[in-house]
């Protein structure tokens, strides 16, 4: 009996060397698929002691990997997360592990292309396996933002000297001007003789027009058409909308409205698909709304069209309602207008480190307080006692106006030197310009092309 007891765990530990074999005919960026992983069980099953025995090993692999990694033994991490991989093929955590290690050694080796490119990989891969994972979707989003800070870098990097280089030469041009004229010396020019052209107008009309929710349900966006209008510039037909969009108790991650031009006996002329916001801008909550300006050229012809619907054909809502928002000041830099009042919150905020620079990415909502819309606002984000920072237009003149109690969020980037000391900035909102609206009448007479 001792003796078959022991043929067993060696039969079984047979078949788990055979198991980890077998996985390793799969790369860590192109995990099994669910069919062949479980063929592969079936192959090779093993007991409750194997398995144990193969997570442990996976487990081993990973912790070295985070102590490596802390250390900045970036090969030995990535080579120790390769095999935990490998060995927890269906595990989507081992390789977003995998795709921070990559993309820190490419920030050492200089950003190179080469590990960020395999960082990319890791992290598609693990939303493969898993396209709900949080953590996938979270790096994926930070190194978009990151690789935009690193291709400005490197314009500001390349684009000094070649300024310097065109400053010397208009100096030296301007010194040496009198020799460079006497040798061009260009004939006088006759009296350049212009005809102009008289102007088309351009026809306009209003058309009804309608927003329209898939669901009753609060937890949808609503919205409102503002104005519409439909025309023809320059001999081609085109379509114009303003309007705003209401975010549901789901709140919106992304949006894409559908508007659909109707004819006279109701039939659909057009079909346009239009995103009015992107996963990369600051995600809406509940009572946020949203401000959007369609102009879009149509292959229809503009007489046809007689009402316009528009509904959201595609949007995502915000996974995460929680969000911890903190009071900003604010400052005027010139007189309030009268009757208006504002209130500035911080939504969330991350800081990034980016080639030489620290970006700091924070999302801002605005309310507007007052007793009379806004149709104009100009605000910088910047830090207490620097006069730098992000300069917004949030309220431009093709936008609908803030109403009362009307709130909105956006999406700021504020760059600082690698040694600045976080913790003494401090956010601040400074107005700039501000202009009330007194009738919305006014606003409509204004956006009129």
């Amino acid at each position: 009996m001792p003796q078959a007891g022991n043929d067993e765990e060696i039969a079984a530990e047979s078949t788990l060397r055979q198991f980890i074999s077998a996985l390793e005919q799969w790369p860590e960026h192109r995990p099994p698929q669910p069919q062949e992983y479980r063929e592969l069980k079936a192959q090779f099953p093993l007991d409750e002691a194997r398995r144990e025995k193969l997570a442990l090993l996976a487990e081993n692999h990973v912790r070295r990997a985070r102590t490596a990694q802390k250390a900045g033994s970036y090969d030995q991490a990535a080579a120790e997360l390769s095999r935990a991989a490998q060995l927890r093929p269906m595990d989507p955590r081992p390789r977003v592990e995998l795709a921070d290690v990559y993309l820190q050694r490419s920030l050492e080796r200089g950003y190179e292309r080469k590990d960020r490119q395999k960082a990319l990989s890791m992290a598609r891969a693990a939303l493969t396996l898993h396209p709900g994972n949080r953590e996938a979707r979270d790096f994926l989003k930070s190194y978009r933002r990151m690789n935009t800070d690193f291709r400005f870098a490197k314009i500001r990097r390349y684009s000094l000297p070649l300024l310097v280089l065109i400053l010397a030469i208009s100096i030296l041009a301007w010194w040496r001007r009198e020799w460079i004229l006497s040798v061009i010396d260009p004939p006088p020019l006759p009296p350049l003789q212009r005809s102009f052209l008289p102007r088309r107008p351009v026809q306009q009309r209003e058309i009804p027009a309608g927003f329209t929710s898939q669901a009753n349900s609060g937890a949808f966006p609503g919205g409102e058409i503002l104005t519409s209008e439909v025309g023809r510039k320059n001999g081609l037909s085109y379509l114009k909308v303003l309007g705003r969009v209401q975010a549901g108790a789901s709140g919106i991650q992304d949006m894409e409205l559908s508007l659909i031009g109707r004819g006279r006996e109701e039939e659909i002329l057009f079909t346009l698909p239009v995103t009015v916001h992107h996963e990369s801008q600051a995600p809406l909550i509940a009572g946020d709304s949203l401000s959007f300006h369609i102009f879009h050229w149509l292959n229809s012809d503009e007489t046809q069209v007689e009402q316009l619907e528009v509904i959201p054909s595609d949007w995502n809502p915000y996974e995460s309602q929680i969000l911890r928002s903190e009071s900003l000041p604010l400052l005027w830099e010139t007189p309030p207008p009268e009757g208006a009042m504002l209130d500035a919150q911080i939504r969330q905020q991350e800081w990034i480190e980016a080639y030489d620079r620290q970006v700091l990415v924070v999302d801002v909502s605005i309310s507007n307080l007052g007793t009379r819309p806004l149709e104009s606002l100009n605000v910088q984000l910047g830090f207490e006692g620097l006069e730098e920072g992000s300069i917004t237009h949030l309220i431009a003149p093709e936008d609908a106006p803030l109403e009362r109690q009307e709130r909105r969020v956006w999406r700021s980037l504020i760059s600082q030197p690698l040694d600045a000391n976080r913790d003494l900035l401090n956010l601040v909102l400074r107005v700039q310009s501000a202009d009330v609206l007194s009738s919305w009448d006014e606003f409509s007479n204004l956006s009129s092309p």
